[in-house]
C-alpha cells in the first residue's frame, strides 16, 4: 500500500490505520480516500468549511470533481497503481488526479470520509498558481475524454462536462487577481497568460 504525503502536510496518527482498515474484506478495492484538515503555516486549525462530498465514489464522480482529494487523503493498492503504469508524466500539476480516475475505472474505491492529515495552506502551496493549476487540470481532464467518448456511457459523457466546469470554476475567478499581482511583480509574460485563460474560460 501507497500514501502520497506532500512535504508541507503532515498525517494523523491513525491516518495509515484508518485506511488499512478500510481495505479489509475486500481484495478488489484500488484505492480508500478520506478528507484533510486545513492548517495554517503555523499549524493552527483554519475554519475552512468543506464542500459536502458524496458517499459512494466511482469513476463518475471522481471525473466530475465531486470528490475534493488532496494526495495524502489517499491509501491506494500498489497493485493498482502498477495495473494503469502509474502516473502519467506527460502531465503536469494534476497527475495524482488523473491516476485515481485511471484506476477507478477498472478498480472499486472506498470514500469513508474520515480526517486523516493536516492540508497545510500558505503563500508557496502549488494550488495557489491558479493559471498553472488550470492548464494542467485541464490537461489532465481533457486526457480522459477519449476514453470516455469511447465508452458510450451518457452518465460518464455528463461527469465529463460537469468536471470540466469544475475546474474552471475552482481556477478561473482567481485569474485577474492573478495576473494583476504577476503585473505589479514585472512579469508581464506571466499576467498575459493569465488574462488570456481568463478570456478563453
Amino acid at each position: 500500500f501507497i500514501v502520497f504525503l506532500d512535504n508541507d502536510d503532515r498525517l494523523h496518527p491513525h491516518a495509515l490505520a484508518t485506511g488499512l482498515a478500510a481495505f479489509e474484506g475486500n481484495p478488489r478495492v484500488g484505492f480508500v480516500f478520506g478528507r484533510a484538515q486545513p492548517i495554517d503555516t503555523d499549524g493552527q486549525t483554519v475554519d475552512w468549511e468543506l464542500p459536502m462530498q458524496p458517499p459512494v465514489a466511482d469513476y463518475a464522480s471522481l471525473l466530475a470533481g465531486r470528490h475534493i482529494i488532496a494526495p495524502a487523503a489517499f491509501m491506494v493498492r500498489t497493485t493498482a497503481v502498477r495495473s494503469v503504469n502509474g502516473f502519467n508524466r506527460d502531465l503536469y500539476a494534476a497527475e495524482e488526479c488523473d491516476l485515481w480516475r485511471r484506476i477507478a475505472r477498472t478498480w472499486p474505491v472506498v470514500f469513508h470520509a474520515q480526517v486523516l492529515f493536516d492540508y497545510r495552506i500558505h503563500e508557496g502551496n502549488t494550488s495557489g498558481d491558479g493559471p498553472r493549476m488550470l492548464r494542467g487540470a485541464l490537461c489532465m481532464h481533457d486526457s480522459h475524454w477519449p476514453f470516455v467518448e469511447a465508452s458510450g456511457r451518457a452518465d460518464w459523457v455528463d461527469a465529463f462536462h460537469e468536471g470540466r466546469k469544475f475546474w474552471i470554476d475552482l481556477y478561473g475567478p482567481h485569474l485577474v487577481s492573478h495576473a494583476m499581482k504577476r503585473l505589479r511583480a514585472g512579469h508581464a509574460s506571466g499576467a498575459l497568460e493569465a488574462l488570456r485563460l481568463a478570456v478563453e474560460h
